[in-house]
């Protein structure tokens, strides 16, 4: 296998779906988060009996409307400044990777990954959730080549897409604990 095409396809794939219209994205990365949140799901009690608790951030001291604010607005804006925005950017700046976007999506999603290190089962779900969100970055930020405002774009609309994913984490943990 030729590392040059796996290099070039993640590039290839950021301009394919930079194509898309912004709401479409959104969604799409919405939508592969789901699934990536459903596999979690089934593979969770597995891992459960065979290693105990898969863990997560502790918030039991907080108000639902303070795990809200943290969970869906604040968390979200700031992880894709330190995970998403800050290493693309730094490894993009290698001329190399401007071609060729797999080490830029692999290093953005372990350092995404490493920060969420409550068990093996969650720096795992943290990994695929940091690839999905490097290359939704990826692409808002191709949408706009070239202009100024292409990182923020990239981190407003990619922080979204996180948001939005959260909020529905929040809501699953609320209909859970009913």
């Amino acid at each position: 296998m030729d590392i040059g095409l796996i290099l070039n396809g993640m590039k290839t794939l950021v301009v394919e779906l930079s194509q898309w219209r912004t709401w479409r994205l959104l969604w799409f990365a919405f939508a592969c988060m789901l699934v990536t949140f459903v596999v979690a799901q089934l593979i969770k009690p597995l891992y459960v009996a065979n290693f105990g608790s898969t863990g997560g951030p502790d918030l039991a001291d907080w108000s639902k409307t303070g795990e809200f604010v943290i969970v869906c607005i604040v968390a979200p804006i700031i992880e894709t400044f330190l995970f998403q925005l800050l290493p693309i950017y730094l490894v993009l700046r290698i001329p190399y990777f401007k071609k060729h976007y797999l080490v830029p999506v692999l290093v953005s999603a372990a350092c995404f990954a490493a920060v969420h290190h409550y068990s093996v089962l969650y720096i795992l779900y943290a990994f695929v959730a940091g690839c999905i969100y490097s290359i939704s970055f990826l692409v808002f930020r191709e949408q706009v080549e070239g202009r100024a405002w292409a990182y923020i774009r990239a981190l407003g609309l990619t922080a979204l897409a996180h948001s939005m994913f959260n909020f529905f984490g929040f809501l699953f943990l609320i209909y859970k604990s009913i």
